[in-house]
């Protein structure tokens, strides 16, 4: 239930690892074997961080 919320942006990655009770380090390792990404940017937000990480 909670990878399903966190993938459908309901939850924070944060509250997605508290409620599946594991601390945040296992739930990440648990997303990643799941196949499940961990960054859930919308094409605006990714646009940004590019322009931002191309300003250094």
């Amino acid at each position: 239930m909670a990878v399903q919320l966190y993938r459908d942006e309901k939850l924070t990655l944060k509250q997605a690892s508290d409620l599946a009770d594991l601390c945040l380090e296992d739930f990440m390792k648990f997303l990643s074997e799941k196949k499940v990404s961990l960054i859930n940017w919308n094409e605006e937000e990714l646009q940004k961080e590019l322009k931002n990480a191309n300003s250094f």
